[in-house]
């Protein structure tokens, strides 16, 4: 995993595919859908960003290794949020340390 991402650069890709790297035996893209607004307090800034996947596919809650043109290879904790007839929304939240 490269350096810690920040919003901005979740926010210059949305609507581009997340793919499963191949060491989690699942072959899935996601679609980024949705990066929220930050939340900053005294030392700590905090936002969330939304991947959308296959109805047919659910992911469990868990670390996986995702596979993005811009961002490279990251390690991303992804949780099930959301279904519907057009898939599975997974919420990725991020916190951080700021000085």
């Amino acid at each position: 995993m490269s350096e810690l991402l920040t919003r901005d650069d979740f926010s210059g890709c949305l609507e581009s595919v997340f793919r499963l790297g191949p060491a989690s035996g699942d072959r899935l893209e996601l679609t980024l859908q949705q990066v929220s607004e930050p939340v900053n307090c005294p030392g700590q800034e905090s936002f969330s960003i939304i991947l959308r996947g296959p109805a047919e596919k659910q992911l469990q809650q868990g670390m996986y290794a995702f596979e993005h043109d811009r961002l490279g290879l990251q390690e991303i904790f992804i949780v099930p949020v959301a279904r519907d007839e057009q898939g599975i929304s997974y919420e990725a939240i991020f916190n951080r340390l700021v000085p």
